[in-house]
């Protein structure tokens, strides 16, 4: 099954980004993005920015992470009663600053 047909099915986000590494020049990173680009409401980008909003340093190329971050993500964005993108983009900012 290719990369892009794992990322359309139910298959898990751990999964989804497992295949999407498997594709050269993807890492995590690039892995979230994309699932964002293409589910922006079920995904989330993990970037260097957010997880330093969150006090968490140098892990996020870490695969593992990734699923808990997702999982942290729609929660607090869900208990703000935000879209996941916006609360995104709130964690990116604030890494920023």
């Amino acid at each position: 099954m290719a990369a892009l047909d794992v990322a359309r099915s139910g298959a898990d986000a751990a999964e989804k980004i497992r295949v999407l590494k498997s594709l050269d020049g993807v890492g995590v990173k690039m892995g979230s993005a994309i699932l964002t680009a293409m589910y922006p409401e079920r995904y989330t980008v993990i970037d260097v920015r957010a997880l330093d909003s969150l006090g968490v340093r140098g892990h996020v190329d870490d695969f593992s992470l990734y699923p808990a971050y997702l999982e942290f993500c729609i929660a607090t964005a869900a208990d703000m009663g935000i879209p996941l993108r916006d609360f995104d983009r709130a964690l990116w900012k604030a890494g920023a600053a």
